[in-house]
């Protein structure tokens, strides 16, 4: 029986299925699976004759390389490439850029890299985070301002039972801050910080609880008290400072150390908090989660490029962690007024984090997000 012919799209995801559908040999499917996943890769830092080499290994294999205009007649120090291909052209890629001269080798490196990564296991504590799904950290503020819900849990007992709540409802992780944030309010001592710190601390110790403790500060006396009194994990906010105190103190006692990202740039913002990570890695030995700094030091629509961009920050092979929670920038777009507004922005910005796998969602609202990552596992 004659049919006719017609088309359709096919789902990425869904690619080797359909190989098995057709009758497709079983014997090259994963090889044709990498042939039809496509990845657009940046490299920076190219001298021209680099550039060159890059442009006309890719044209050999069928597919192109982006260069400065000025490349060719070397009228540029330095140009970056960008590239769109197949997993398959480019491990052939790198395959040929290793036999080539100056640096090729190390772009043959990057490549591959970033078409191989897979983030490793982190044990923390005694729960093993594998990354196969997304982990939810809940936010507990032991301040009397803080900008969502500031005075709630400055008591004590309030901030207790808010934690037995918060894992109740799911949370992989717990994140203590004691000092607001908040762009208008003022910084408190470290004495008072570690002041508010103390009684909670003190009182989780009888919990004997099985998941992280994690410390929002940027200061390392209170880093060091918290890790003394049963914290697990530092969450720095102010790592955009520097305190070579705080990374030597992480480092020496090899605590996992969260790397927020909170420096302002005007331009090209992508790229140049990459250029921040690198240059902070390069002093962090412990192991590292980043945290791409979500109102701190952006603007509203930086804020918004960032998290459409978000995937781009899983090049550096570490987890990832947005902290995007009843942020300003949702309110002021939106006009939001209500924490029940605010927490229905939150997990609608949530779910399109968690397609583009993000690691670590830091949240107020625990059980909306283990409700979202629940669904979510249904359609992976």
């Amino acid at each position: 029986m004659n049919k006719d012919i017609f088309a359709k799209f096919i789902n990425q995801n869904y690619v080797e299925q359909e190989l098995v559908n057709i009758g497709f040999d079983s014997t090259y499917r994963h090889h044709a699976c990498l042939k039809n996943t496509y990845k657009t890769i940046k490299i920076f830092n190219l001298r021209p004759q680099e550039a060159s080499i890059l442009k006309q290994s890719a044209l050999a294999l069928g597919f192109d390389a982006a260069v400065h205009r000025g490349v060719l007649d070397c009228s540029v120090d330095i140009s970056d490439a960008l590239l769109t291909g197949s997993i398959v052209q480019f491990e052939k890629l790198a395959l040929s850029l290793k036999k080539q001269p100056f640096k090729m080798k190390q772009v043959a490196e990057n490549i591959l890299s970033l078409i191989t990564n897979e983030l490793s296991p982190l044990k923390i504590k005694n729960k093993i985070f594998d990354w196969k799904r997304p982990y939810i950290m809940g936010i507990v503020n032991v301040t009397p301002n803080s900008f969502s819900d500031g005075g709630n849990f400055f008591d004590v007992d309030n901030a207790i039972n808010h934690i037995q709540k918060l894992i109740g409802d799911g949370a992989d992780i717990i994140d203590i801050g004691a000092e607001s944030t908040h762009p208008n309010n003022k910084q408190i001592t470290t004495d008072e910080e570690i002041k508010r710190l103390k009684p909670i601390l003190s009182e989780l110790k009888n919990f004997n609880l099985s998941i992280p403790i994690s410390i929002d500060t940027r200061n390392v006396k209170t880093a060091e008290f918290a890790i003394e009194n049963g914290a697990d994990i530092i969450n720095d906010v102010g790592f955009s400072d520097f305190n070579e105190e705080m990374i030597a103190f992480v480092n020496q006692n090899n605590i996992p150390y969260i790397y927020t990202h909170n420096r302002a740039h005007e331009d090209n913002l992508i790229d140049n908090i990459f250029n921040d990570f690198l240059i902070a890695n390069d002093k962090i030995t412990t192991s590292v989660i980043f945290d791409v700094g979500i109102g701190f030091g952006k603007s509203i629509n930086q804020n918004y490029e960032l998290l459409k961009r978000i995937n781009e920050f899983k090049s550096f092979n570490i987890p990832l962690l947005v902290g995007h929670s009843r942020k300003s920038f949702l309110s002021k777009t939106f006009e939001l007024s209500t924490i029940e507004d605010l927490d229905e922005a939150t997990v609608l910005t949530s779910a399109q984090l968690v397609k583009e796998g993000v690691n670590i969602l830091r949240v107020h609202n625990v059980k909306s997000h283990k409700f979202l990552i629940d669904l979510y596992s249904k359609f992976c």
